[in-house]
């Protein structure tokens, strides 16, 4: 598999995000807000929350190894062949009147501007354990 790249665009085909208004109302854990121009952006995020009725701790939990979800290889697309790509941008701006966004949590990214790579990746398992001897 070839290794992700990006080469610099050409001067003519670079656009200027142009963003009037921006309204966050909560940014969460291993979230991003990005404003400008970025190469990369790699956010990543494992979660493993364990829930019960009578919280207790056993002493052998928080160990992400006993489950396959965070063990897996996250498959990335394997590039095969030369892509040739012709741009003409009649406009050098890209015009946005307002963006309103509630929450973002989890490695979520919120970018204005030019970006070349994002890998992202979250992993989460919830388990409850609700101990119930009567049926409502």
């Amino acid at each position: 598999m070839k290794k992700q790249t990006c080469s610099k665009p050409i001067t003519n085909t670079k656009r200027t995000s142009v963003l009037k208004e921006l309204y966050i109302t909560n940014i969460g854990e291993d979230s991003t807000l990005r404003i400008g121009d970025t190469y990369a952006i790699t956010p990543y995020s494992l979660v493993y929350a364990l829930q019960r009725k009578i919280p207790t701790f056993r002493g052998d939990e928080g160990n992400f190894e006993p489950y396959s979800v965070f063990r897996k290889d996250i498959p990335l697309p394997e590039i095969t062949e030369q892509v040739n790509l012709n741009i003409i941008n009649e406009n050098p701006y890209i015009h946005v009147g307002r963006v309103k966004i509630i929450a973002t949590s989890v490695a979520p990214v919120v970018h204005i501007g030019s970006n070349c790579i994002i890998r992202s990746e979250s992993r989460t398992l919830n388990i409850r354990q609700f101990n119930s001897t009567s049926v409502p």
